[in-house]
């Protein structure tokens, strides 16, 4: 522990005892009032928002590690795996996720720094079923998939031509415009 997270903990164990001993609410939430003076910055690794039963709502975090994403959650009431995502990935690619109840199906939004961007929406559990993307060159797919992983439809633009590719369960292709 640092020297500076010693004294912060110190000083947050002095008021705990001095609310205690003396009554005094030093900790205690208060309500702002117009003419209240108001801090310009305010600088934290995280915040935690909790609704009136505790149950953690939202979090604005920062992690430690910068190889992995940080941004805004927001959690659906008693339900942990849903919500919104909003945030960057450690390559500092801005991403929006989208989950539904119990973390049942879920859109993601990404846009990388070549260019490229992908949307991809996947199933209750949570397998791929359509993708949506534009390749850094600038050319646009999109992908149907079956549930059990395997492509079945896709529509792209390969080296500027575009082409319709209809798929078996096995992989054969069943039909494809323009033919190769």
């Amino acid at each position: 522990m640092s020297r500076t997270e010693r004294v912060v903990v110190c000083g947050v164990l002095a008021l705990l005892v001095l609310h205690a001993l003396v009554g005094v609410p030093v900790l205690a939430p208060r309500r702002a009032h117009a003419g209240d003076a108001v801090p310009d910055m305010v600088t934290a690794r995280a915040f935690r928002l909790v609704d009136k039963d505790g149950s953690e709502r939202a979090l604005l975090s920062a992690p430690t590690d910068p190889a992995h994403a940080w941004g805004l959650e927001l959690r659906g009431k008693g339900d942990k795996r849903s919500g919104v995502w909003l945030g960057l990935n450690g390559d500092g690619s801005p991403m929006l996720s989208l989950t539904g109840k119990d973390g049942m199906g879920s859109i993601v939004l990404q846009a990388l720094a070549d260019g490229s961007g992908w949307v991809v929406l996947s199933d209750k559990d949570k397998k791929r079923r359509i993708g949506l993307a534009i390749a850094s060159d600038g050319s646009p797919y999109l992908q149907l998939v079956d549930k059990d992983g395997k492509s079945r439809a896709m529509i792209d633009t390969d080296a500027g031509a575009p082409s319709i590719t209809l798929s078996s369960a096995d992989g054969s292709v069943l039909w494809r415009v323009p033919p190769k």
